[in-house]
């Protein structure tokens, strides 16, 4: 018995029109394929640290947002789409809840790296998530497996507890004085430089004028 095909979204530019063999294309919409592509480039920088995959799962909570709200993908292109991006379809609802919380994520980040003191820590977006109660699960599946990948699980059994919000804060305000002080001490280098460069043009021309 054919199969009853799915109904076509409506929405301009994502509409899926039968190709001249018949065969139907998954995406026709030339955003939707960007930030396809961009995803599959993130599966390997996401490779080179706890931070590049941090932030690599706010880059495709901001594809499923836009997939979801831009697009107005049905659940089942929404599930489809999720899989292109390597992310599994509860993982991919869970990734929706960090849409708008870069900025924070990025903090907890920083301050919960700093306050393990080199001490293993989940630096995760599922702690981040669970900390910030944008989801309840005590685990949850990241990745889509392959040969000789590991999903991230979660919390870890030796894991040390998040820091609390008055920590957080505490240690954004550091970052923030230390920031400025490094750049306060790039200046005056910066002038020390031109202060030196200044006094040998002079020695130069000393002794210049004295021959």
């Amino acid at each position: 018995m054919a199969q009853t095909p799915r109904k076509r979204s409506s929405r301009k530019g994502n509409e899926v029109p039968p190709r001249e063999n018949g065969e139907t294309p998954k995406w026709n919409n030339p955003d939707i394929l960007k930030m396809i592509e961009d995803a599959q480039n993130d599966l390997t920088r996401e490779r080179t640290g706890d931070r590049a995959k941090f932030e690599v799962a706010f880059n495709d909570a901001e594809r499923l947002y836009r997939a979801k709200v831009e697009f107005e993908f049905r659940p089942a292109q929404f599930v489809d789409f999720a899989a292109d991006l390597g992310r599994p379809r509860s993982t991919a609802a869970d990734l929706l809840k960090l849409h708008d919380h870069r900025d924070d994520g990025m903090k907890w980040f920083e301050a919960t790296q700093f306050l393990a003191g080199g001490r293993r820590v989940n630096l995760s977006w599922q702690a981040y998530a669970r900390d910030r109660r944008l989801i309840r699960k005590a685990a949850t599946k990241d990745r889509t497996v392959t040969s000789g990948d590991e999903p991230d699980i979660g919390a870890e059994d030796n894991e040390q507890p998040p820091p609390s919000h008055a920590e957080r804060d505490q240690i954004a305000q550091l970052t923030k004085e230390r920031d400025e002080l490094k750049a306060k001490v790039t200046e005056v280098e910066r002038e020390r430089d031109e202060a030196r460069a200044e006094l040998d043009r002079l020695r130069s021309q000393g002794a210049a004028n004295k021959s």
